[in-house]
């Protein structure tokens, strides 16, 4: 069961009127255009593929042992830019690591829709006050096509962050500048469908923070 999270009224107003182009024929979006499913594409399954050898997990709620179920396929909070088919909308997720490390690769589940731009924008941020607060770590990477199982966008991370166990961090994405007509989808996760998990929105006017359940699918791993 997908349960909305209390931000939903802010995101609904901050995003009346946008409507969904032709291109986007196969994808549907909850009334608060929080949430964005997406119909299998018709493309063969591409099974995850990722190396992470000598690596520690920081945070992972990927469901790597089942590799054509390693997210909820099709199926995320949706972002994009200004001139998207939803508007200016960026997310974040919040992970706490259990024990100090510097990272060394990020891996996120999120899904293209539509626009010119494939790419997104992945960034760490240092909490503030339980928001996200100071950029730590960027990076860009090719997004798959939603709705084509399993791939992820993972980003290697030279000369990264160290990070402090018990503290909290978040992983954000949006869509570059360049890509301002971007609309994608950060993939719900599998691996836990009961836990609450702190994220957040930004339409523009800062950070709304909210649990959500489930909470998204991605990975932090460090040295």
């Amino acid at each position: 069961m997908i349960r909305m999270t209390i931000f939903a009224l802010a995101w609904a107003t901050a995003t009346t009127g946008s409507t969904l182009a032709a291109s986007t024929a196969r994808v549907s979006l909850s009334p608060d255009k929080r949430i964005v499913y997406s119909m299998p594409a018709d493309r063969a399954i591409s099974p995850h593929r990722t190396s992470r050898t000598g690596q520690m997990v920081i945070f992972d709620n990927l469901a790597t042992l089942d590799p054509k179920g390693v997210y909820m396929d099709g199926t995320g909070f949706a972002f994009g830019g200004p001139n998207s088919a939803i508007g200016l909308a960026a997310l974040a997720a919040a992970f706490t690591p259990t024990q100090a490390a510097i990272v060394t690769q990020v891996e996120i589940a999120a899904g293209y829709i539509s626009g010119s731009n494939h790419d997104v924008l992945v960034t760490l941020y240092a909490d503030a006050s339980g928001r996200p607060g100071n950029k730590l770590w960027q990076g860009e990477g090719r997004m798959p096509v939603d709705g084509a199982c399993c791939k992820t966008v993972s980003l290697d991370v030279a000369e990264g962050p160290q990070l402090a166990p018990a503290a909290r961090y978040w992983i954000g994405v949006r869509a570059l500048p360049k890509g301002s007509d971007t609309f994608a989808a950060w993939l719900f996760n599998v691996a836990d469908q009961v836990d609450p998990a702190p994220s957040a929105v930004d339409v523009g006017s800062g950070w709304m923070t909210s649990p959500s359940l489930p909470n998204v699918a991605f990975a932090v791993y460090g040295n």
